[in-house]
């Protein structure tokens, strides 16, 4: 066999391989879990006195209904905290206030770009945000109190899975979830 026909069946070889990953990308019948931490959050009070008690952290399971679109859940948790400090006249108050934050729902997607090692998507969730606090002072007079209240939350978001395997990938997304970014790991199961 010649040189060049070794080069062109080599070269047949290798995109065939590529076409045939880049089918495997995203298919239908696929279950992939994501696990990760956000950044900001639509959720968390920000600003003087406020601090992050809880990372937004978040994880969601999908499952390839077609090659372009997914159904699954989502959940994530996050926590702040509120305390101020004051002294009046040689009193001292100090107030503490603790919330935390937890969202559960569904979310679909349509995944718009794939290819052996990308997979591009955008989606909307709906669920609950579940949300507890509680509030403590040393004022006088004041009540400490706790308290839950449950709502429905609908999110959108846009993301981008990069597979450094068939199994393995990065994933960043940005939208209204429990963190405004969202950066982990995707495992395809």
């Amino acid at each position: 066999m010649s040189l060049m026909k070794k080069i062109l069946f080599a070269l047949c070889v290798f995109l065939g391989t590529v076409s045939v990953s880049k089918a495997q990308v995203f298919v239908k019948t696929d279950h992939v879990l994501s696990v990760g931490l956000g950044v900001g959050g639509t959720n968390l009070y920000s600003g003087s006195n406020y601090s992050m008690r809880i990372p937004p952290l978040n994880a969601s399971y999908e499952v390839a209904l077609t090659n372009q679109w997914s159904l699954g859940a989502t959940l994530g948790i996050a926590g702040s905290r509120y305390q101020y400090f004051s002294n009046n006249n040689g009193i001292h108050y100090d107030y503490d206030y603790n919330y935390t934050y937890i969202l559960v729902g569904a979310r679909g997607a349509y995944h718009f770009y794939t290819d052996y090692t990308w997979d591009v998507y955008a989606g909307a969730s709906l669920g609950l945000n579940i949300v507890s606090g509680n509030w403590n002072s040393t004022v006088p007079g004041y009540v400490n109190y706790s308290t839950d209240q449950t709502g429905v939350y609908f999110g959108l978001f846009a993301g981008a899975r990069y597979f450094f395997s068939r199994n393995v990938a990065a994933f960043a997304e940005l939208g209204y979830n429990i963190g405004t970014l969202n950066l982990g790991v995707s495992f395809r199961l």
